[in-house]
């Protein structure tokens, strides 16, 4: 138990010295990293899929890095580059067919590369056609369904992956609907193309639901989004997504989380009017996600069974025959169960 206990400690410590390095003035003295304390900071923002922002700021910073750690940034840059000309012909097919695509979880205020490029048409129509005319172009359809289609894109011997949605869904359910998010778009301007893509209210809704229902857990890439992003929303707007879809749970759950997350890099929670009230009001939810993260302390941080299984529940509640949709596994209808009779 007390090496355990040292073990929390240290991993704590380490992902603190993230966000002092992320978040460290000009001015600032910098920290001393040994050759083991780096290869673990360099493996933790790997994980949380914020390693060019690490990397950005350690090198603003002066600190001199090893070979290793120079050549994964080259690597990461060169996908970076990749998948941003991947979204610039995407674009330009899009232009040329005369279709209109919302791109959604792909960009990021600062230096990113995800798994993949996410895009979203207005109709099925548009979604099958869309998917056609990328096939005609060389991309290969690997895997999908009714409301998703994953395909390839062969560059130089490595493969890029694009999802092309019609909707958004997990567990046989759509968690946002696609409308919200057209309804609520604004135009960007990427490396010389016009593109769309929600607004700031829609994104920040789009990826609480995202990591509540579809990946269960908050790496330290959303953490950075969602700072960045409620610095820009409109609350009132806010609550209506939040309100029409059904995520009130899911949303005061993935901030509680955010919050935690902010104490745990900075030492405090954040300040903001807005996360009170109508955004953190459920006492039951906030204490679940404050008693589970203490517990964890890790990042990313993976939301309980519980924790998903109330969130399931409130996005149902305004129609219950959707649970006939979900695909669940055994552990998670365990975890329904075992909810059932906290509340009953």
């Amino acid at each position: 138990m007390l090496r355990s206990s040292r073990g929390m400690k240290e991993k704590v410590k380490t992902i603190k010295i993230i966000g002092q390095i992320i978040e460290a003035d000009d001015e600032s003295e910098p920290l001393r990293l040994d050759e083991c304390l780096l290869t673990e900071l360099v493996k933790i923002s790997i994980e949380n899929k914020i390693f060019l922002l690490f990397y950005e700021k350690l090198c603003e910073h002066g600190y001199i890095l090893p070979n290793y750690v120079q050549a994964i940034a080259e690597e990461q840059k060169r996908q970076e580059s990749i998948y941003k000309n991947i979204l610039k012909e995407i674009s330009e097919l899009a232009s040329s067919e005369s279709v209109d695509f919302l791109v959604i979880k792909t960009i990021r205020p600062f230096p990113y590369v995800g798994s993949d490029v996410d895009i979203i048409l207005h109709s099925n129509e548009e979604f099958k056609c869309f998917t056609h005319i990328l096939v005609k172009h060389g991309y290969n359809i690997i895997g999908g369904g009714n409301n998703e289609v994953t395909l390839e894109k062969n560059v130089n011997q490595e493969i890029f992956l694009v999802d092309v949605h019609d909707n958004i869904s997990a567990a046989g359910i759509v968690y946002i609907d696609k409308k919200v998010l057209w309804k609520n778009k604004s135009k960007i301007n990427l490396d010389g193309s016009d593109i769309w893509v929600p607004s700031p209210e829609a994104e920040l809704a789009l990826m609480a639901a995202h990591t509540m229902f579809k990946e269960l857990n908050i790496p330290l890439s959303d953490f950075f989004n969602t700072m960045y992003l409620i610095n820009h929303v409109d609350w009132d707007d806010m609550h209506v997504i939040l309100n029409k879809e059904n995520l009130e749970v899911a949303f005061s759950a993935f901030m509680s989380a955010i919050n935690n997350i902010h104490k745990l890099l900075y030492g405090s929670t954040i300040h903001s009017p807005y996360l009170n009230g109508n955004f953190l009001s459920n006492k039951r939810i906030i204490n679940a996600v404050n008693k589970d993260f203490s517990r964890k302390l890790t990042m990313p941080y993976y939301y309980s069974p519980i924790i998903v299984a109330a969130s399931y529940i409130d996005k149902l509640k305004k129609n219950p025959k959707e649970i006939f949709k979900l695909t669940l596994s055994r552990h998670a209808v365990l975890s329904l169960l075992n909810y059932f009779k906290k509340v009953v």
